[in-house]
């Protein structure tokens, strides 16, 4: 094949890629389109049909009710969007839809992914309102978004003072599932202020606040914050964050760790998770 039919052959793959992405009515149609899009070149004419199809989407919402299309769409838009898009990407991160008739909050995804886009173009500008977006409130109770992404967004800022003050005391009142966050920025911290906001956290008795301790537990290799954790394990009646921990522990090749948890394990209060750690254990 010679170069002419090969440009020829990638403009009419891209064009039916093109189609497809215009096309495209339900969430897992439209991202197959883009993934496919995504191989092809053409990243000019991509950044055109991404925009007009998230505008035309913005305009009648009856297209998108739960707004996950145009949550892909700027997710797609990674690397493509420029400056000019700064004013429709800020709008995103404003976003807020309801959707008919529990009036659930919908627009969470759109902007979480309108403020990493921005972030990419503008980093101040993204600082700037991802402190706003703390405080804005309906984050998604499962995901934490679009709070999660804002507290990222700090925290490759380097505002990690901000953070340590959102994980010790939570002065914008986040759920426990975006409030998580900020102690995964903080495994640099002096000891002595890390287990104080580590304890803080195990006070609430909240999963979502047990998972980063379970990350940081099993990541840092530290006497104290072992002990808590194995502790932390033992006293959670969560057994699918029990579950996790012990994943954790095995793709990190921390057996060490294990031991140490199957040592501590009764056999008749914690059946079920001796259970699991055996399943698991057997499994690898």
């Amino acid at each position: 094949m010679d170069g002419r039919s090969a440009d020829a052959k990638d403009e009419a793959e891209l064009e039916r890629a093109l189609v497809r992405v215009r096309r495209a009515l339900l969430p897992d149609d439209l991202e197959a389109a883009l993934g496919q899009l995504s191989q092809l070149p053409g990243k000019a004419a991509a950044r055109t049909v991404l925009l007009e199809r998230f505008q035309a989407l913005t305009a009648n919402r009856r297209r998108d009710a739960d707004g996950r299309l145009r949550w892909l769409l700027l997710r797609a838009l990674r690397d493509l969007a420029t400056a000019d898009d700064v004013p429709l990407l800020l709008e995103a991160t404003r976003r807020f839809e309801y959707m008919p008739p529990s009036h659930e909050e919908v627009a969470h995804g759109i902007r979480a992914e309108g403020l990493n886009r921005l972030l990419e173009l503008d980093r101040d500008l993204a600082r700037w309102r991802a402190i706003e977006m703390l405080a804005d409130g309906q984050d998604n109770p499962v995901t934490g978004e679009p709070a999660r992404t804002a507290l990222r967004v700090l925290g490759s800022a380097g505002e990690l003072t901000l953070l340590y003050g959102i994980a010790l005391n939570n002065p914008y009142g986040l759920l426990p599932a975006a409030q998580a966050e900020s102690l995964l920025w903080l495994d640099g911290l002096p000891d002595d202020r890390l287990r104080m906001v580590i304890d803080r956290f195990l006070e609430k008795d909240d999963t979502n606040l047990l998972l980063p301790v379970i990350d940081l537990g099993v990541e840092r290799r530290v006497g104290w914050l072992e002990d808590i954790l194995i502790n932390a394990l033992l006293a959670t009646s969560d057994v699918d964050a029990f579950r996790y921990a012990i994943l954790q522990a095995t793709a990190r090749h921390r057996r060490d760790l294990v031991e140490r948890l199957r040592g501590r394990l009764d056999s008749r209060e914690q059946a079920e998770k001796l259970a699991v750690l055996l399943e698991l254990q057997v499994g690898t």
